[in-house]
């Protein structure tokens, strides 16, 4: 009772790239291959701990990771939506995205049995938690060669079952640190957000709660990646660009580095929530992709034909999201025009007045003269707006035309996917009322403006089958 098996703690570890450069070993991540009936002994353990926990609301509310109902677009959605709230507010968001170093790896093991002991695992439970902990030993393979044998002292295996939630355990209780501001956590991908008035009050904030997390850290036996770890400034336009200085973050005595695009969750993120850079890059990976997709002209064999033939379902879901993409646009734009009629009319309604003869005493004349300030800043504040929304219709115009060019090239992969299938496999004889010119010039047209200038008329009949042709069609694509 309570004993985990040795023979299933033994880890075969692949180091997979994560990002950057081959050549640099921070670029890689440890993935453990453990025995198939340690993996289903595992799951069993699993589902007791999770439905433990859940059923008692113990795991925190502000992590999202390895939790039901929960993932990267839940979190995202829960930062994206306090952020806007503030920016309407006019607030400033300080946002800090913390990378921790080499979490999974560094897990203590008798703090992570402590806490679990809080959490109120004990007796037997505790006992094989703590055997499945102890005494893990792992080898390396790198290019089919095997490392010696090493033990582990610290860490939760990462590609095991139970590793994730012991780990969601551990960080549990770091959001308890924070004084002002608010944590969203998925695994160890960590960000925090004050929101203030001023820079000045963000600024106070939020070097306080890390100041906190810094003890936490030292604490837990975790440490930050001061390298990759970054703040971004998030507010309006108008907030941003009329500061005159930037916050100074600090964690200890470091400074962290402030940027104006971050990726997080698989998502770049801007200082103003525009999402260009982002869509900037959705756009060139799609571009590439179609790219690479005219250069291919070997289909020689089997893996090549079954990616083509699942193909269709991919783009289907693309043309889906680029759908529903220019729905939104549409939205937006029908709602800054309704923005952009409102801040006329009250324009209107003020020069209406200015022109009306008025005959005052002093003291009507002093209040009118305060109004009339309040007015004219928010006279300023229209102009600023104006000219926002200029911009801001401009660069949905840019996304906008952007979505037809993704359209148009999704199109062409469809119509590529599709050509290719009928040089590859062919088709099922013609109809007799089918006319094989029509056809062959279609297909001529599709192929050269495909840019693909080496299939000829021949490759084309062989395909459908057609035994002659008429000759006054054009010999190939390329004449």
């Amino acid at each position: 009772m309570g004993i985990f098996p040795s023979e299933w703690k033994i880890a075969r570890v692949i180091p997979l790239q994560k990002k950057g450069s081959r050549s640099v070993l921070d670029n890689y991540g440890p993935i453990s291959i453990l025995p198939v009936i340690s993996k289903i002994f595992e799951k069993i353990l699993y589902e007791q701990l999770y439905e433990y926990f859940t059923t008692n609301n113990l795991l925190s509310e502000q992590q999202f990771g390895f939790r039901r109902f929960h993932s990267t677009s839940t979190a995202l959605l829960d930062c994206t939506d306090e952020w806007y709230v503030n920016m309407d507010r006019g607030l400033y968001n300080l946002a800090v995205f913390l990378d921790l170093k080499k979490a999974f790896d560094t897990v203590n093991h008798d703090i992570l049995l402590a806490k679990l002991e809080l959490y109120g695992i004990k007796n037997t439970p505790l006992m094989l938690l703590k055997s499945y902990l102890s005494d893990r030993s792992q080898k390396c393979q790198v290019n089919g060669e095997l490392s010696t044998l090493k033990y582990l002292k610290y860490g939760v295996p990462q590609g095991s079952i139970l590793g994730p939630l012991l780990f969601l355990i551990y960080i549990n209780d770091l959001p308890n640190c924070l004084q002002h501001s608010t944590a969203r956590m998925f695994a160890d991908d960590t960000n925090i957000t004050v929101s203030g008035k001023s820079i000045k009050e963000a600024e106070v904030a939020v070097n306080v709660d890390l100041n906190n997390i810094r003890e936490w850290l030292l604490s837990n036996r975790l440490s930050l990646n001061l390298v990759k770890t970054e703040y971004l400034l998030i507010g309006s336009r108008h907030n941003i660009n009329t500061l005159e200085e930037q916050p100074r973050v600090f964690i200890g005595d470091e400074p962290i580095k402030g940027v104006q695009v971050t990726k997080t969750l698989g998502v770049k993120i801007d200082q103003f929530l525009t999402w260009d850079s982002h869509i900037d890059q959705i756009s060139k990976k799609i571009s590439s992709g179609i790219s690479a997709m005219k250069k291919i002209k070997d289909f020689t064999n089997s893996d090549t034909l079954n990616q083509i033939s699942i193909m269709p379902d991919t783009v289907k879901g693309l043309k889906e999201a680029n759908k529903a993409l220019r729905s939104k646009i549409e939205e937006l734009k029908s709602q800054l025009n309704e923005v952009s009629k409102k801040i006329t009319s009250h324009t209107n309604k003020k020069l209406a007045i200015e022109d009306q003869p008025q005959v005052m005493s002093n003291d009507q004349n002093k209040a009118v003269e305060f109004i009339g300030k309040q007015y004219d800043d928010l006279d300023a504040f229209r102009k600023q707006a104006t000219q926002d929304i200029k911009k801001i219709s401009s660069r949905l115009d840019k996304v906008s035309r952007s979505c037809d060019e993704i359209y148009e090239a999704i199109e062409a992969i469809e119509t590529y996917s599709y050509q290719y299938n009928i040089k590859i496999v062919g088709l099922p004889p013609v109809n007799d009322k089918e006319s094989s010119d029509v056809t062959a010039a279609l297909c001529v047209k599709l192929f050269s403006a495909l840019g693909v200038n080496d299939v000829s008329l021949q490759d084309i009949d062989t395909a459908h089958r057609v035994p002659k042709r008429n000759r006054n069609l054009p010999a190939s694509p390329a004449q």
